[in-house]
């Protein structure tokens, strides 16, 4: 079985998934998937840095290995990583240059006003790594059934914050 697809949607965002399977004999079984975004421009500006934000940008990649060496064991393999880069950054106050925080055309306040534009005085994100391995024994013994599970997983997240996001750090 092979399938995919792209796309390429707003902000020159391009997409795709692909996925293979295949046997590999008659006991065995195996298949891959991949799934990825490049954001090229973000929906947001930060006026203070000059450049374009609010881009997500990420990868995965996960396969699978099933064996069956007899007509009681299984044994399943799995196998994944993923990557994500995003600027997608909590602002306490956000800002709108058009209206003013707090303010609007009549002067009464309303507080903050949600907007996409930034005016942080550095580029907040997250950069997240993650894969993992894991391994699952399937045993028949007629009368139970035993099932044995080993994984393990890491994750690696870097994040910075302009929490207040304003020009002054």
């Amino acid at each position: 079985e092979v399938n995919g697809q792209i796309g390429y949607a707003n902000y020159e965002t391009i997409s795709g998934q692909a996925y293979l399977a295949t046997p590999l004999g008659e006991n065995a079984g195996w298949n891959i998937a991949f799934t990825g975004q490049d954001m090229g421009k973000g929906f947001g500006f930060n006026s203070t840095l000059n450049k374009r934000t609010k881009q997500d940008d990420y990868w995965s990649l996960r396969s699978k290995l099933v064996l069956r060496p007899s007509e009681t064991m299984k044994v399943t393999l799995v196998g994944d990583y993923y990557s994500t880069n995003n600027d997608f950054a909590l602002q306490l106050f956000p800002v709108s240059f058009t209206n003013p925080v707090g303010s609007t055309p009549g002067g009464v306040s309303t507080g903050p006003i949600a907007g996409q534009d930034s005016p942080a005085g550095f580029a907040s994100g997250t950069r997240i790594r993650a894969w993992g391995l894991s391994g699952k024994i399937e045993l028949d013994i007629g009368f139970a059934d035993i099932t044995s599970i080993t994984s393990y997983r890491k994750l690696k997240n870097t994040s910075a914050f302009d929490v207040d996001g304003r020009p002054a750090n």
